[in-house]
């Protein structure tokens, strides 16, 4: 680790690395016959992503002595290997025995699914308190804990998948994200899964009893497989810590905090025990404005920010040049560029000369859009695109119609056999593009379909896709 930490520091991010790269992982309650119990929804992720190291099931009353095929050890200390992280899924009474078997049992660190402590302190404060027996326990121990009430933890690296819902089935990233609330995480993961966004790791952090959203930022900043970071929360517990961490952070950051309304407050205090609401929203998008992170306002904004965070340059300023072959589309995009304070300015008399070059017919725009009409020629796109590179910022392609190739609820019946060469021709542009982007190192945007299988080729060769004009013009804004 970098010589900038403490050595707690340095000791708290070593630690957090058992939870992406463990050996060993424990199932603590993992004794249970019923597939859709959270234990074996949990265990029948892992066992699908392909875990490389070896998972464990334990249980002090299981209903079966095997389970998946694995054996079920009554007891932590019976596991004849140590255990790296240990996945605990027990009624939230028994938690604080199991949190201390672990630390008797030398467990790296403990992700406690369960939920029932301090977020129920609105209606329950014995819950409250099982809270603080744990955490005395763990701060008289080396042992660190994520949650209570969260949903696991996803890791590329170990072929990990240790969550609770359907498991998404993720592409190679350089994209990592953590959630504080479970589902919100979930939905994120399925989500980055559709779009071919992918993941390299995730973990949802729960109620935060030990273990913070700050730190795992933190810890994503220096992790060398990480190039963005992702982060959702509903509340922040400590101020000063977040914003101490985060000042040194190098890497993008993408937040989204949810519960800005009285009635969102309200709800994120009895699911995470977070302090929200409209003055501490005020507050917080402050923060985020003095530490440079990227303020998402949706579940949609932080993968798009984060996607194209990843995978594009940055624009070298607000002047964009569009090509269309249809000019109701350039309108529209030249609004939704204007309305985010971005320019849309007109050609100049010697782009104008050397467009004409190209397309060979005297009614196209002559102006930016540079809209070809029915004269559009698909071999031409990248040497309009490279004309507009020479003066412009970042340029929009809206040759989204196109993605669709492949769609099925629309069909291209006028190329008929000709299909496979047009979807490779197609491949071939997103090559072309790829260049494009290399030699100005700038931004090229498509207004399309992100989830077809040829908008994976742009993706691949740095192009970035988004379903809508606005979604485009605000992605942009954000990485200008």
């Amino acid at each position: 680790m970098s010589n900038d930490l403490n050595s707690k520091d340095i000791e708290k991010l070593n630690c957090i690395d058992y939870f992406f790269n463990p050996k060993t992982l424990a199932i603590v309650g993992g004794g249970k016959k019923n597939p859709l119990t959270v234990s074996n929804i949990i265990l029948s992720n892992a066992l699908a992503e392909g875990f490389t190291g070896s998972i464990y099931l334990v249980d002090i009353k299981p209903e079966a002595d095997i389970i998946k095929g694995l054996k079920v050890y009554r007891s932590i200390f019976d596991v004849p290997e140590d255990i790296d992280i240990a996945m605990i899924i027990v009624p939230a009474s028994v938690v604080p025995m199991v949190i201390e078997q672990c630390i008797e049992a030398n467990v790296k660190g403990a992700i406690i699914i369960t939920a029932g402590f301090g977020e129920t302190l609105v209606y329950n404060e014995k819950n409250k308190e099982l809270e603080d027996k744990i955490l005395r326990y763990i701060r008289k121990s080396k042992m660190r804990v994520v949650g209570p009430n969260c949903n696991g933890v996803f890791s590329q690296s170990c072929n990990l998948n240790a969550t609770l819902g359907p498991r998404a089935i993720l592409p190679k990233s350089d994209f990592s994200l953590v959630t504080r609330g479970g589902t919100a995480g979930t939905v994120m993961n399925i989500e980055a899964a559709r779009r071919n966004i992918g993941l390299n790791k995730y973990i949802g952090i729960g109620d935060e009893i030990d273990l913070n959203l700050q730190d795992f930022i933190q810890y994503f900043d220096r992790d060398n497989n990480t190039k963005v970071i992702g982060a959702y929360s509903e509340g922040i517990k400590s101020a000063d810590s977040f914003r101490g961490i985060l000042r040194n952070v190098k890497k993008p950051v993408v937040f989204y905090k949810a519960a800005e309304s009285v009635a969102g407050s309200r709800a994120a205090l009895s699911h995470v025990g977070a302090l929200a609401g409209q003055n501490t929203s005020k507050i917080f998008e402050g923060v985020l404005k003095q530490l440079k992170i990227i303020k998402a306002d949706n579940i949609d904004e932080l993968m798009d920010f984060s996607i194209a965070a990843s995978i594009a340059p940055k624009p070298k300023g607000p002047r964009i040049g569009i090509w269309t072959p249809g000019g109701s589309m350039g309108v529209i995009m030249t609004d939704k560029l204007e309305k985010e304070g971005l320019k849309v300015p007109k050609l100049s008399s010697e782009q104008i000369e050397k467009l004409n070059n190209i397309i060979k017919v005297e009614y196209w725009s002559h102006n930016n859009p540079v809209d070809v009409t029915d004269s559009y020629n698909p071999q031409s796109i990248d040497k309009a695109i490279q004309i507009l590179f020479e003066s412009f910022d970042g340029i929009v392609v809206l040759m989204g119609l196109l993605l669709e190739v492949d769609a099925n609820y629309s069909e291209f019946s006028f190329i008929d056999s000709n299909l496979d060469i047009f979807k490779i021709f197609l491949k071939q542009q997103a090559k072309k593009f790829k260049k494009l982007i290399k030699k100005y190192e700038k931004p090229i945007f498509i207004v399309g379909d992100d989830t077809s299988e040829i908008a994976k080729s742009y993706k691949k060769n740095g192009v970035i896709i988004l379903p809508t004009f606005k979604r485009v013009a605000k992605t942009y804004n954000m990485l200008y």
